[in-house]
């Protein structure tokens, strides 16, 4: 299990790293040490941190030994079994524990509870526990969040943190935590605030830039969350969440390239990292290098759990790869593995990449088919035509690709959901060499939807802003720009 920031800061710290050296070097000597039980559980928690389970449980085993009755080696063996799933486990040792009236048994039979989706009453149990305090009674609140932020229940936690605020407004840590919890919420334009205001404090905190980061480019404001990057990177030029957000950030910006040399980077430090090689083989694939995709898709198949919801959409980028390479049999069999495993609302996307496979290697009438089944299962229909449109457009089937953006633009003239049939008319029609059409269309591309323009003209147009696409159009047309008409 990864460390925090809090706890990897305290493992840095020179207290530890004494107290570990003192063990460890006692440990090759063949010697034995006497040490406190926090100082030993401390190093088993680090230990766990590293994944040496083996040298975590041989430190507990010592803690035990020379101090049979501490509370915290005993609370560490239950959350040994927490994580393994043994409950009864752990509430047996939690009973056996003799300092019934430690915070830290409190805490454990709280986890117990949460673990087996008893939350409401977790929550019930720790207030009833605070409310007989008569000390520290803000910082048991602190921990009580956090202790409900460790199992992704964020709502709860964030119950916690407003009592917190609510009653002890000048605690020092209660800024971070709701960020942090804004965030994980996905409640982002809440946590940018937040994130810049704890910045203003401490400007060299690595983990609160990542997570501005994060926050702005969830929130597509790609530019300042490339900046935020570069700060944490100024810090650490490692750092790969920072490399990660900012490679994802500079995808949407349509520099496939650029992110693609990032995410080579990372995972120069993490070969296996699924989530990293199924990013950089989209971005191999959207540069058209579909050999080098491939490789990097069947590297994250090898990788990744069969039974995790990431496995199918793995699969489904190998199907379209595997299309673009034009093996449409090999393609099939990927949308039939993931069909398998049947994970909710997927019939529609099936479909259309069904359909997407037969277009592009010869099989019209299958394509139409399929295409229909897509519309009939789609929750929304407007996005679906999209998609089918995008499709005959990737096959060069620019003739019916119009026509579907044509179907989109009218059966759905004010809708905002999803990109705009413009861009992609004005480039139909440029790829038909239809420049009087192309240019109408073009002229309001970049207000109906300027991501999607740029990425279809940005190639076409280097060097210029998508405001700009439909000047120089027109000046390639006629021989000069529009103001001197008048």
């Amino acid at each position: 299990m990864p460390a925090d920031e809090e706890d990897e800061r305290y493992f840095q710290g020179k207290e530890f790293r004494d107290a570990l050296a003192r063990y460890e070097n006692a440990l090759r000597q063949g010697q034995s040490v006497y040490m406190e039980a926090d100082e030993l559980t401390d190093i088993a928690e680090y230990y766990m941190t590293r994944e040496r389970e083996q040298d975590a449980d041989k430190v507990i085993r010592l803690a035990l030994a020379l101090h049979p009755d501490s509370v915290d080696p005993q609370v560490f063996l239950a959350r040994r079994q927490l994580f393994l799933g043994n409950t009864r486990k752990a509430w047996r040792i939690s009973r056996a524990i003799v300092d019934q009236e430690d915070r830290e048994v409190k805490f454990l039979n709280a986890e117990i509870l949460i673990k087996e989706d008893r939350g409401r009453e977790a929550v019930v149990y720790l207030l009833g526990v605070w409310r007989t305090l008569e000390y520290d009674r803000d910082h048991f609140l602190y921990d009580s969040a956090g202790i409900f932020m460790d199992y992704n229940l964020w709502e709860y936690a964030l119950m916690w943190v407003h009592r917190l605020e609510r009653l002890f407004p000048k605690y020092p840590r209660t800024l971070r935590m709701k960020a942090e919890l804004m965030v994980c919420l996905g409640r982002y334009s809440e946590a940018i605030p937040l994130l810049n205001q704890l910045l203003d404090e401490d400007p060299y905190r690595k983990e609160v830039w990542n997570l501005l980061a994060e926050s702005q480019g969830a929130t597509e404001q790609f530019a300042e969350a490339i900046d935020s990057t570069e700060y944490v990177l100024a810090i650490d030029k490692d750092d790969r969440r920072a490399m990660a957000t900012k490679a994802s950030c500079l995808f949407h910006m349509n520099q496939p390239q650029e992110a693609h040399e990032l995410y080579r980077k990372y995972l120069e430090g993490d070969p296996d990292d699924t989530n990293i090689l199924y990013l950089d083989a989209v971005c191999l694939a959207s540069l058209e290098r579909y050999a080098e995709s491939l490789k990097l898709i069947d590297h994250a198949l090898e990788e990744c759990p069969d039974d995790s919801p990431q496995y199918v959409h793995i699969l489904l980028e190998k199907a379209y790869v595997e299309s673009k390479l034009h093996h449409p049999i090999e393609a099939m069999q990927a949308i039939a593995f993931a069909e398998n495993i049947r994970m909710d609302d997927m019939d529609c996307e099936y479909s259309l990449l069904k359909g997407q496979v037969m277009l592009e290697n010869g099989f019209e009438e299958e394509a139409v088919k399929s295409f229909g089944e897509a519309l009939r299962s789609s929750p929304s229909k407007r996005n679906t035509l999209m998609v089918i449109g995008v499709a005959y457009g990737e096959a060069e089937c620019y003739d019916e690709a119009i026509q579907v953006m044509l179907t989109v633009q009218h059966t759905f003239p004010d809708s905002e959901d999803g990109p705009s049939p413009v861009p992609y008319l004005a480039y139909y029609y440029y790829k038909k060499d239809d420049l009087h059409s192309s240019l109408t269309y073009l002229k309001q591309a970049a207000e109906a939807d300027r991501q999607s323009t740029e990425q279809l003209f940005g190639s076409i147009y280097p060097g210029v802003t998508p405001d700009e696409y439909y000047l120089y159009a027109y000046r390639n047309l006629y021989g000069h720009f529009p103001e001197e008409d008048k």
